[in-house]
């Protein structure tokens, strides 16, 4: 496991938008990040999340990490858990 202490900000999407609830998540751990001297990242998840990236690239997110696939379209606990531990692995 290294070392990096970077903030991820769950996107959360419901009814095909960014919930607001992302946002004043992402303006908190910019906040941090300000003090930590750390990065903000983004997770999103889903089969079409790509079109949410430029949208959260404009908010002052330094990193996002989409993981796009159809099995992710609809919101499944153990298919979610399953693919960020995959991703907090991998990154």
């Amino acid at each position: 496991m290294t070392d990096h202490k970077d903030i991820w900000v769950f996107v959360e999407i419901k009814k095909a938008e960014i919930r607001g609830v992302t946002f004043e998540l992402i303006g908190k751990a910019k906040e941090l990040a300000k003090v930590s001297n750390e990065k903000v990242c983004a997770i999103i998840l889903g089969k079409d999340c790509s079109r949410y990236c430029e949208d959260l690239s404009y908010h002052g997110i330094d990193k996002i990490y989409s993981c796009e696939n159809e099995l992710l379209g609809d919101y499944l606990t153990e298919t979610y858990s399953i693919t960020l531990v995959e991703l907090i692995k991998k990154y």
